[in-house]
């Protein structure tokens, strides 16, 4: 350390002459890149990771290219609760109206076969807590028997959903159901006049720059041969639309920027949070969520995931059958794409890519949002303050802890941050009187690495007075700026392979 950078005053405290000049963190995708190639993963076609909104891993594989149409599957699901989210900040929709307010166009009290799911809410149809009898994870989509086929079959797909039997009360049990996750198409139409297509063009698409969309059904044979007519021409909201892997990055990253893009908000902040609430989870809906900290939120999915180095990251995911998926990593600032031609689920799949190959390669970025009081719980009257200084890349510490005769002392440190932590210098201060401007000495003591694990938990190892240790620290006081996606507060869960853990 350049002991010339430092000057100390009580007024700041501490002041820093020199600025930061920390090499920006390196990153290695070779092994990803070789294990994608070889088909360990799956059959991926591509993959796009950015950090902080900058590429930092794009390939594409087995055919494809940047211009490519990938089908998204049910990923088209989470686009359809952004489109709702735009009609709520619209004014055009509220969250507790009822389907049957919502979709006049059919006779809810005269007609036996939908009465029964007239108080089926918004809210419920988004959660998949919507109580209507549907299973169609029992069978491949594949198969003619799948209710989406069924649904595929009939000439009104919205009233064949609506007419299904009531299995539970809405808002109890969770089912997942692309029949209901189309009626977001008829809910867009009914409110706006307008195709769900031409309504995400002019509110989302066009802003974020996307111009090219595709919208066209599963088929095995490729793009050209599925379906493209649709009734009412409502491309359905629960499958079939088609985009690039860049352009659902834009998606991922407009979720990350909590509804911003370049400067325009096109959804609100609070909708993204509460998008990304568990309103089904491993303690309501164990059948289906096995693993804890797994939950559905508005049509996405929510995992924690435990890297190599043992942090835990909670994720939120857009989910298409075939593994195509937008995940987004609030804590490290990550954007990941994924899409692949893999309806068998070959290979080790995202989730172990994830775990393994992609989230060790990024530190936790040291910033104002781990500004403020922090402890270790064992430790009765003893903490620290802690301030991050984005503009020149250093942290400042208070310490407040005891001597061994019982009395308080404070240490005040400052260093620089590189990388994942930060390389502090401690000092200690004495001469200094109750309300007195007396002149006081300070002195370096030791030296102290100050690193966090997540946004809720961080250590400080230290090297003081010819002792060394480390405090475990819990924070006390704040949070990760409102956050949109709380961090994990589990242990790490068991790496499942199965349902909903990212296969």
């Amino acid at each position: 350390m350049n002991w010339t950078c430092w000057r100390i005053g009580l007024v700041a405290l501490f002041v820093v002459l020199c600025p930061h000049t920390g090499a920006a963190q390196s990153t290695d995708f070779s092994e990803l890149d070789s294990r994608i190639r070889s088909g360990e993963l799956g059959s991926i076609k591509s993959m796009i990771i950015a950090r902080d909104g900058e590429v930092v891993f794009e390939r594409y594989y087995r055919g494809s290219n940047a211009q490519s149409l990938h089908l998204l599957n049910s990923v088209t699901k989470s686009i359809g609760a952004t489109l709702l989210g735009i009609l709520n900040r619209q004014g055009l929709l509220l969250l507790d109206e009822s389907v049957a307010t919502v979709i006049p166009r059919y006779d809810w009290n005269g007609d036996t076969r939908i009465r029964q799911n007239r108080d089926l809410s918004i809210a419920h149809l988004l959660q998949q807590r919507h109580g209507i009898a549907w299973d169609e994870w029992s069978t491949d989509y594949r198969d003619p028997s799948n209710p989406v086929g069924a649904m595929i079959r009939s000439s009104d797909w919205y009233y064949y959903v609506l007419s299904r039997p009531r299995a539970t009360i809405p808002g109890t049990t969770f089912a997942y159901s692309t029949g209901v996750s189309t009626l977001m198409s008829a809910v867009i139409r009914s409110r706006t006049g307008q195709t769900p297509q031409n309504f995400a063009r002019e509110f989302l698409f066009l802003p974020l720059g996307i111009t090219r969309v595709h919208y066209e059904g599963y088929s095995a044979q490729g793009m050209g041969t599925g379906l493209t007519q649709f009734p009412f021409g409502d491309a359905p909201l629960g499958w079939a639309w088609w985009m690039t892997a860049a352009d659902m990055l834009k998606l991922g990253e407009l979720y990350r920027n909590g509804g911003v893009h370049n400067g325009r908000r096109i959804i609100d902040r609070d909708w993204i949070k509460a998008a990304w609430i568990p309103y089904s989870n491993a303690e309501n809906s164990s059948e289906v969520f096995t693993t804890p900290g797994t939950g559905y939120g508005y049509q996405w999915w929510l995992t924690p995931l435990t890297d190599q180095r043992g942090r835990t990251f909670m994720a939120a995911y857009a989910n298409g059958w075939g593994r195509q998926y937008i995940l987004i990593v609030p804590e490290l600032d990550l954007t990941i794409v994924s899409t692949a031609d893999d309806y068998d689920y070959s290979g080790d799949g995202i989730g172990f890519a994830l775990r393994n190959l992609i989230l060790d390669q990024f530190d936790m970025r040291m910033d104002a949002r781990f500004n403020g009081s922090w402890f270790q719980p064992e430790f009765n009257g003893q903490g620290v303050n802690i301030e991050i200084l984005e503009a020149t890349g250093e942290a400042l510490l208070y310490w407040y802890t005891y001597d061994d005769e019982g009395n308080h002392r404070w240490y005040l440190a400052q260093g620089p941050i590189v990388e994942d932590h930060a390389e502090l210098v401690v000092y200690q201060t004495s001469g200094g009187r109750f309300m007195r401007p007396d002149p006081i000495d300070v002195s370096p003591v030791g030296s102290a690495q100050l690193v966090f694990s997540s946004c809720n938990q961080g250590s400080l190892q230290f090297d003081l007075a010819g002792r060394s240790g480390e405090l475990a620290l819990t924070r006390i006081t704040g949070h990760c700026q409102d956050e949109l996606l709380p961090p994990a507060t589990l242990s790490p869960p068991a790496r499942a392979t199965a349902g909903v853990a990212l296969p």
